[in-house]
C-alpha cells in the first residue's frame, strides 16, 4: 500500500509523500483502530493509480471496484459512485464516436 501512495504521489510532483506516510491516519488510526477498513485505503489508492487508463484496462479497474464493493458498506457507496462515473464517462464517449463515425458517413 505504501509502494503505490509513494508512487502515485512521485508521478504527481508532490513532495509530502514521505510525510504522509508517517501521519497519525495510516500508522495508527488504519492500522489498528479501524480493523473493519484494511483493505479499503489500498484499493482506494489502487483504483486512483489506474484512473486515467480505466478505458485501456477495464478488467482490473472493474475488478478493483468490485473487491472495494465487498470490503463495506462504505466502500459499496465509494464503488457506486465511482462506477456511475465510469458508466457515465463512457457513455459520453460512445456518443462522441457515433457521432464522429455519423459525421465521416454524410462526408
Amino acid at each position: 500500500m505504501a509502494s503505490i501512495f509513494y508512487y502515485s504521489n512521485l508521478l504527481s510532483g508532490s513532495d509530502k509523500s514521505a510525510a504522509s506516510l508517517l501521519s497519525y491516519f495510516l500508522c495508527f488510526q488504519y492500522g489498528i483502530v479501524a480493523r473493519s477498513y484494511v483493505l479499503l485505503i489500498p484499493l482506494l489508492f489502487g483504483i486512483a493509480s489506474i484512473y486515467e487508463r480505466k478505458f485501456q484496462k477495464p478488467f482490473l479497474f472493474i475488478l478493483l471496484i468490485l473487491l472495494l464493493a465487498n470490503v463495506s458498506l462504505h466502500g459499496s457507496l465509494m464503488a457506486l459512485a465511482i462506477m456511475l462515473g465510469y458508466f457515465h464517462r463512457s457513455d459520453q464517449k460512445k456518443k462522441i464516436t457515433q457521432s464522429k463515425a455519423m459525421a465521416d458517413t454524410m462526408l
